[in-house]
């Protein structure tokens, strides 16, 4: 009995151990199916079912934008959550300076550097628009708004000062202001005996301080090129030229200058071919709409010399009408350089006839309405001397006036004020 007893606990402890050693076994066999599932369920991107809440899925990251700038790297994606929406596109638009530029007057705006080209724009040569206006290449970028002519009384000017800071010792003439007052357009004899026009700026619109005079590269030719006048809008530059392209076989003519914004470069540079002639057409001075011009010209059809003549066109797209001649301002001597008020009923200009100080002084005429002649002319009081003083301009608000005199022996700008009633 008690062999049989330890023989039934001896085989009851061998079951025992092969029973735990099987369920080890059976273990390790499930373990090993377990991951192989794993694995295929992987390698066959399964996640369905109960399965498929064992594997998270993956959002896909959207594609990277294109770059806004083929120069430029392309910018990461930033990430993105699954519950967000898509980021917006990034946007693609730039900005383009001049000046401008001009960019310009001013920039002109003045006329400042190429057109973002200018000007700005900006013409064929554009340098980009600057933000200042003592950019050495473009006139002044920006510009406050004009303020409108006062409503009042004008006085008499008083008494003239020059012009400084300009920093030029050549011959000086035609200056003329932007819209906003603060850039001035002028033209120096240059060291070749030719004319080219120069830009300057200044702070202050009370001042006659203005920075160092700087040409205007853009218009410029292998001749001459002068007395600048620039539109209201900014986007003109109306000037003469004796380069070739125009109907006038050498002799002076005037052109005009484009830009797509007011501070970029000017550009696109085309005469006037149905004001020009044989003969020298100069200073042309236009109305703030740009549909009226009065301007300089020899042509034999007038009254002697040098005479005012005036053209109207219905749109600034438009060719200007047959220039007519003032003939009630004109005389059989000099009469030249003419700038109207922004009502149309005064006229300024230069003119050497009879009852003046001596050579070329300041007149003025009036008329009641636009559609009347001009009245009489009479000597400005306190501009004139026995030296020449032509190539009148005035301010937006009307009270400054410019004017290129040679009184100190060499032709320079000068400016008077007169008081608002």
């Amino acid at each position: 009995m008690a062999k049989q007893s330890w023989f039934a606990v001896i085989m009851a402890l061998v079951f025992y151990l092969e029973e735990l050693a099987l369920g080890v076994m059976m273990k390790q066999h499930c373990s090993l199916v377990g991951a192989g599932m794993v694995s295929l369920a992987l390698t066959a991107s399964c996640g369905t079912g109960d399965e498929g809440a064992l594997f998270t899925s993956r959002e896909v990251a959207p594609a990277r934008p294109a770059p806004v700038n083929a120069d430029q790297p392309a910018m990461a994606a930033p990430p993105v959550s699954p519950s967000a929406p898509p980021s917006a596109k990034p946007s693609t638009d730039t900005v383009g300076g001049r000046d401008g530029a001009p960019s310009a007057q001013g920039a002109v705006g003045s006329p400042n550097p190429p057109s973002a080209a200018p000007p700005a724009a900006e013409p064929a040569n554009q340098p980009p628009a600057t933000t200042g206006p003592d950019s050495p290449d473009q006139p002044p970028a920006t510009e406050p708004d004009p303020a409108p002519p006062p409503s009042c009384t004008f006085g008499e000017f008083g008494p003239l000062q020059k012009i400084s800071g300009l920093g030029l010792s050549e011959p000086l003439w035609g200056p003329v202001l932007s819209a906003a007052d603060t850039a001035l357009f002028f033209v120096a004899t240059v060291t070749s005996g030719a004319e080219q026009i120069f830009f300057a700026s200044r702070s202050d619109i009370n001042s006659a301080q203005f920075s160092t005079g700087s040409p205007l590269p853009e218009v410029a030719s292998s001749g001459s090129d002068g007395t600048p006048f620039v539109g209201a809008s900014g986007l003109r530059l109306y000037f003469y030229s004796t380069r070739e392209g125009s109907n006038g076989g050498g002799s002076r003519d005037l052109w005009f200058a484009e830009r797509s914004t007011p501070v970029g470069r000017f550009a696109a540079l085309t005469p006037l071919l149905e004001l020009n002639s044989a003969s020298n057409e100069l200073l042309p001075r236009l109305s703030a709409d740009e549909l009226s011009i009065v301007f300089t010209s020899q042509r034999p059809e007038g009254k002697g010399a040098t005479d005012i003549w005036a053209a109207r066109r219905s749109s600034v797209a438009a060719p200007f009408a047959a220039p007519v001649n003032l003939a009630e301002v004109n005389t059989d001597v000099d009469d030249t350089g003419a700038w109207l008020s922004s009502d149309g009923l005064t006229i300024f200009f230069a003119s050497n006839r009879a009852g003046g100080q001596g050579r070329l002084d300041i007149w003025r005429a009036t008329r009641t309405g636009i559609d009347q002649p001009f009245g009489p002319a009479e000597n400005v009081p306190g501009l004139n001397t026995p030296s020449d003083e032509l190539d009148v301009s005035l301010s937006s608000d009307e009270r400054e006036l410019l004017l290129s005199s040679d009184r100190d022996g060499v032709p320079e700008l000068w400016r008077a004020v007169r008081d608002c009633r």
